[in-house]
């Protein structure tokens, strides 16, 4: 098992989101969590990422993409 981060921001608006991964053994997100600072929007758009990353595998999630998070909306 291992943990993951990434941060990124958007220059244009200020939005920052920090997100942490644990990924078991078996290469699948067991728990997925955020923190940032930003607009409402941005943080609903964490949150439902989380929920759909959580239980898949991280190979999954490379191929996930800017539509597939449209779609969730």
């Amino acid at each position: 098992m291992h943990h993951q981060a990434q941060e990124d921001d958007n220059p244009l608006c200020g939005d920052v989101v920090h997100v942490d991964l644990k990924i078991g053994n078996d290469d699948k997100v067991e728990e997925a969590w955020f923190s940032g600072d930003g607009c409402c929007i941005s943080q609903a758009s964490a949150s439902m990422l989380m929920e759909e990353i959580e239980g898949k595998s991280i190979h999954e999630i490379r191929d996930f993409s800017a539509e597939n998070m449209l779609e969730l909306f």
